[in-house]
């Protein structure tokens, strides 16, 4: 979705999670700014949206979960707002509120082990299916069938990960 010194990120997620790495490191590395809500603050979504709107975010990432929060507490007209969603799917009801109060819509996925994200998709059209989009640089995405073998474009199958996100060793 890119950064830059520009943005100002609001983070929400625990430290003790990998996406907190995320939330607090690409600000620092990019020269931009994090404002870090407290835990009262991520559990109330009133107290969130005025934290959103003192600090100027122009970054949040959270999961579906806290965005209906903020949905049910009045967020609203956020044009200039970066919406990461990731840890859940994203429902196409909820992704179609996010898109009308503006701003950009991002689908993040990527399990803890390969280091926050694998994968993104920009969400433009709230009646389109939602995906986890194409992998991230460095990041390699394959379908595979039961005996392991790469699966034709439509056969369902799992997603394996591969990459330099991905931890050493890991199978």
């Amino acid at each position: 979705p890119g950064f830059s010194a520009d943005d100002t990120l609001l983070a929400v997620t625990t430290v003790s999670f990998d996406i907190a790495g995320l939330e607090l490191y690409l600000p620092l590395i990019c020269g931009g700014k994090v404002v870090i809500a407290d835990r009262a603050q991520v559990l109330d979504g009133f107290a969130l949206i005025e934290l959103l709107k003192e600090c100027k975010a122009t970054v949040l990432q959270a999961t579906p979960t806290l965005w209906q929060m903020l949905m049910e507490a009045g967020l609203s007209d956020q044009p200039g707002l970066k919406m990461l969603c990731g840890g859940e799917p994203l429902p196409k009801e909820l992704a179609r509120k996010l898109l009308s109060i503006g701003g950009e819509l991002w689908n993040m996925y990527g399990p803890t082990e390969t280091t926050i994200w694998s994968s993104v998709a920009r969400i433009e059209d709230g009646d389109a299916p939602i995906h986890i989009g194409h992998p991230i640089a460095n990041t390699q995405l394959y379908i595979l069938d039961a005996q392991e073998r790469i699966a034709p474009i439509g056969v369902v199958g799992e997603l394996y990960i591969g990459g330099d996100g991905l931890a050493n060793g890991y199978f």
